[in-house]
């Protein structure tokens, strides 16, 4: 049985659609409140497929608890090998309950341009349109 002075978790502070390039990094911020403090869990999902986070190279998550009911989370990923769509969960739980948000991470690839082939046409050439198409050069 609970003491009757508890809380069902509720996320004051929800995560925010967010946008990013490969390679760097971006944090998203999570907070909540119930009696006692919640515990505040990340999750990514892509096509159906949901993982739990922890710290990694690829992810940090720093997550304190304010006062005796109110829990503060930042998740910051390190975007170097993911790209497209991502939905990033904030799950907030306790003894009592569980609150859950989520905002979706864009993460777009930089852009190399050492394969980008630019052609120019030598400016002594004529194009003429017609059936089949000629070409003759200007003198």
């Amino acid at each position: 049985m609970y003491d009757m002075i508890s809380d069902i978790p509720n996320i004051t502070l929800p995560p925010q659609n967010q946008t990013t390039l490969q390679g760097d990094s971006v944090s998203i911020h999570c907070t909540a409140n119930g009696l006692p403090a919640p515990n505040i869990s990340w999750f990514i999902q892509q096509n159906d497929i949901t993982i739990q986070l922890d710290n990694s190279q690829d992810f940090y998550i720093n997550t304190y608890n304010v006062n005796e009911n109110l829990t503060v989370s930042t998740l910051t990923l390190y975007a170097e090998r993911l790209t497209q769509i991502w939905l990033v969960i904030c799950n907030a739980s306790n003894v009592i309950g569980e609150d859950t948000e989520a905002a979706y991470l864009t993460i777009y690839s930089k852009l190399t341009y050492s394969n980008v082939i630019v052609t120019l046409m030598p400016p002594d050439l004529h194009i003429n349109i017609r059936r089949p198409p000629s070409f003759r050069k200007l003198r």
